[in-house]
């Protein structure tokens, strides 16, 4: 495999990092293996030590078979896995779920890890993109490229889709980002104009969209009248186009990060923990944050061998436990480049570019000087969401007779997933709206072009 810092050579490590003490107990790469872990080394990332893992395992089983009515009482109708067809009409079950209860008789009782494991599975794969929002979002990219290629005719306009699109971590609901290269104008000049013919063709649901000048990167951003689809629009922005070419490499290296990030940004999105410019930890800290930990995980290291055993249940529990319980933000810096490593950042109180107080530093692996969460000013609050989270994941309830997604206490919650999140409301009608609206477009329009907007590249 071609060496990662020689094709890319803002991977090496910053001179900044020579001058700053590493952590006697950080974990980091070395020639000769891994140096000994602090953070509460490696049983940090699992459940507990191994005279307490029969213990946590039993804690999911019990948690497992309680969502199955294993020894339900007053002889309430349970979800038993193993044969199809079950009978579902004494439960409740979220939407992600319903497949499997339905077809299998619900989730395994024998493994709770299992259990997890298979309901990560599913959650991601409800929220994986239909043709219609992927399509819809090809629509939308080729109108701006029609309107860009009006306006500037002569010049070698290129419209990129960039972020979830082009990442493959596309969430029901996630904006559309994309940039206009190659602009022989200004970008306040670029922008307006592009904001002018959105309006006059009615591509909006406003009379106008929004134009954003007085900001680091200015945007016109607008929702799309036939999809739903909320669309941000730069000028000459290359680096969310390098961004998601990391973000691809890293995961291509690590398979199991897809499924964390989908999960781990459906649970900050529904909790308002998800935009930057509110204070949140977007997409591409979140995807770091989840690359970084699997760069520590035992079983990227000492524990290779089990990584084939381990699952995503038990991922996603190690990760919601080191973030919430183990990580002290306030002194370690997260570097995803060089196989993954900390640095001791304590006294590292401000950013590097901008001079203004930073919770988290996470180094963006494409510019070694940028803090990729520079904006997260809600460090605190997510940790105590992920504590919550692993708690909830590893608690065990009286089985209740009433079990169902919308109980307003997790003990009544049907599966484990459930209890840290819900099918909201509004991802379900947002979904329908761009399915009706693709429906219609479908209905109005022309083979030829719609055979443009299938072949049409993104990313």
């Amino acid at each position: 495999e071609e060496d990662e810092n020689a094709a890319n050579p803002s991977n090496s490590k910053p001179a900044h990092h020579a001058e700053i003490p590493i952590l006697p107990s950080e974990r980091r790469a070395t020639d000769g293996g891994l140096v000994e872990s602090g953070f509460g080394g490696d049983e940090y990332l699992n459940f507990g030590d191994l005279k307490n893992q029969e213990a946590s395992n039993l804690v999911l089983t019990a948690a497992v078979e309680a969502v199955e009515g294993l020894g339900a009482k007053k002889g309430a109708k349970g979800l038993r896995r193993g044969g199809k067809g079950a009978d579902l009409s004494a439960v409740s079950v979220p939407l992600w779920a319903a497949h499997r209860v339905r077809n299998e008789g619900g989730y395994c009782s024998e493994n709770a890890a299992v259990a997890l494991h298979q309901e990560v599975m599913d959650i991601v794969d409800f929220l994986r993109p239909t043709r219609s929002e992927v399509n819809m979002r090809r629509l939308i990219e080729l109108e701006i490229s029609d309107i860009c290629n009006r306006l500037w005719p002569h010049d070698d306009i290129e419209v990129v889709v960039y972020g979830s699109m082009s990442t493959h971590l596309l969430l029901p609901l996630s904006d559309l980002d994309m940039t206009i290269l190659n602009v022989p104008v200004s970008t306040a000049d670029a922008l307006t104009r592009i904001s002018g013919e959105i309006g006059k063709l009615g591509l909006c649901t406003e009379t106008f969209p929004q134009l954003i000048l007085k900001t680091k990167v200015p945007l016109v951003k607008f929702e799309h009248r036939m999809s739903g689809v909320k669309v941000d629009i730069s000028i000459n922005a290359g680096d969310g186009q390098v961004n998601s070419a990391i973000v691809k490499r890293l995961i291509g290296r690590f398979p199991e990060a897809k499924y964390l990030i989908m999960v781990i940004k459906y649970f900050l999105k529904q909790r308002d923990f998800d935009e930057p410019f509110k204070g949140g930890m977007g997409s591409f800290s979140t995807t770091l944050l989840v690359i970084s930990f699997l760069q520590h995980h035992p079983i990227y290291n000492e524990d290779r061998d089990r990584r084939h055993l381990f699952g995503l249940g038990r991922l996603l529990v190690d990760f919601f436990r080191y973030y919430g319980n183990c990580f002290n933000y306030n002194k370690a810096a997260v570097v995803v480049g060089e196989g993954g490593c900390y640095y001791d950042r304590s006294r590292q109180l401000t950013d590097r570019n901008t001079g203004r107080p930073v919770q988290v530093i996470i180094e963006d692996p494409g510019n070694s000087d940028n803090n990729a969460a520079s904006s997260l000013r809600n460090f605190s609050s997510i940790a105590m969401s992920f504590e919550f989270a692993y708690l909830a994941l590893t608690a065990v309830f009286d089985v209740s007779d009433n079990m169902s997604p919308d109980a307003p206490t997790i003990q009544g919650r049907p599966t484990l997933l459930s209890r840290i999140l819900h099918v909201d409301a509004d991802m379900v009608r947002g979904r329908n709206v761009c399915a009706e609206g693709y429906a219609r477009w479908r209905a109005s329009t022309s083979a030829e072009k719609l055979e443009r907007v299938r072949k049409f590249k993104i990313g």
